[in-house]
């Protein structure tokens, strides 16, 4: 038997058949038994009590090499004033690991007091929650309702149902409203649903921490330049965390990211100073960090340089001329950098720096 929502809701394989309630005029052989679509032997189903806005009352799954289908069965007795529209006339999409999935394999179907919706997709995604979407046009609203599962820690595994009502007439004709509603596993039945008015979005600036270069430190050198005729400063760090599609392959891995400049300060054009593009490709890049009183080498085996724009200044004459270099010095496999002492050398240049954590604002 092939196991029950490989990509949808591991909540649901904990409570399969679970016992209907008494308000419920079906049982699960009539649920299953009068769905318009063919599924496989290994078809497996989760049900639920029709006590809930959406009607929702079973979920099913089947399986192949290729594909992966799903049923989602609701009473429409059972259903709020929005459902059905949103449920037979809406888009449905779903938020998957690594993205959103738009269903273009959709039926949807009614027998017996019942609809059926069928989605399918390829058997790779691994599919989170399943979302209906409507919007009415004539009177600017738009109703959503979506079936999601969470963890909730220490109180076990739950799914949720969320609706949505967004007006975007002006003036607004009707409140937004946005109402839950838990299905508890453990206990066998849904929570009272909980309807809360949406309130406008208050934009702010977001303060985070974030993994930095020393900005202290960066003022300083740079202040201190005019000591140099040419001179390397590491001025930024960043991370980029690998990125993958919705098939869970890999698009891009993770790097990390300094971003160097490369200047000089006696009005000497920095092109007869040094010829960065050169530099690079003839010097060994080697990154290390501060361990006790040594530097420990963490240079990994791909490293690569970036170039990203130049500064121009003016000397005597009023004559521009290119005073500083901006460069990207890339690194993969070598993971997120803690805080630290670091050492950068490119060739005859050394540069120390500190990454510290350190308050942004974001806005």
């Amino acid at each position: 038997m092939i196991k029950f929502f490989k990509s949808f809701l591991t909540v649901a394989l904990l409570a399969a058949f679970v016992v209907i309630s008494t308000s419920c005029q079906l049982n699960p052989k009539d649920i299953t038994s009068r769905c318009p679509f063919t599924l496989s032997d290994n078809a497996e189903w989760t049900f639920y009590p029709n006590d809930n806005f959406m009607g929702l009352v079973a979920i099913g799954s089947d399986l192949d090499e290729a594909d992966q289908t799903y049923i989602l069965v609701f009473e429409k007795k059972a259903m709020d004033e929005y459902a059905e529209q949103v449920l037979t006339k809406g888009s449905v999409s779903s938020n998957c690991y690594y993205g959103s999935l738009d269903y273009e394999d959709k039926e949807i179907k009614e027998k017996s007091g019942c609809i059926y919706a069928k989605l399918k997709c390829d058997n790779r995604i691994h599919v989170v929650s399943f979302c209906f979407s409507y919007f009415d046009e004539d009177i600017d609203e738009r109703e959503i309702i979506t079936i999601d599962s969470y963890a909730n820690s220490g109180e076990g595994e739950k799914m949720e149902l969320v609706f949505v009502h967004y007006d975007s007439s002006d003036p607004q004709q009707t409140d937004d409203i946005k109402k839950t509603q838990v299905y508890d596993l453990d206990k066998g039945k849904w929570d009272e649903i909980i309807e809360t008015e949406i309130q406008p979005i208050e934009y702010s600036d977001d303060v985070r921490k974030e993994l930095q270069v020393d900005p202290q430190q960066f003022a300083c050198d740079y202040l201190e330049r005019e000591n140099n005729t040419e001179y390397m400063i590491v001025a930024g760090y960043d991370y980029l965390r690998p990125t993958y599609n919705i098939y869970q392959e890999l698009d891009s891995p993770e790097e990390v990211r300094l971003k160097i400049l490369i200047s000089t300060t006696d009005q000497t054009p920095l092109k007869d100073a040094v010829d960065p593009d050169k530099f690079f490709k003839d010097s060994d890049i080697k990154l290390y960090v501060k361990s006790g009183d040594k530097y420990e080498d963490i240079t990994p085996d791909t490293v690569w340089t970036e170039y990203e724009g130049d500064s121009w200044g003016w000397n005597n004459d009023d004559e521009s001329n290119i005073e500083d270099h901006w460069y990207f010095v890339c690194f993969q496999g070598l993971g997120e950098l803690e805080e630290g002492n670091y050492k950068l050398v490119i060739g005859d240049y050394e540069y120390d720096f500190k990454l510290t954590v350190q308050l942004t604002v974001v806005c």
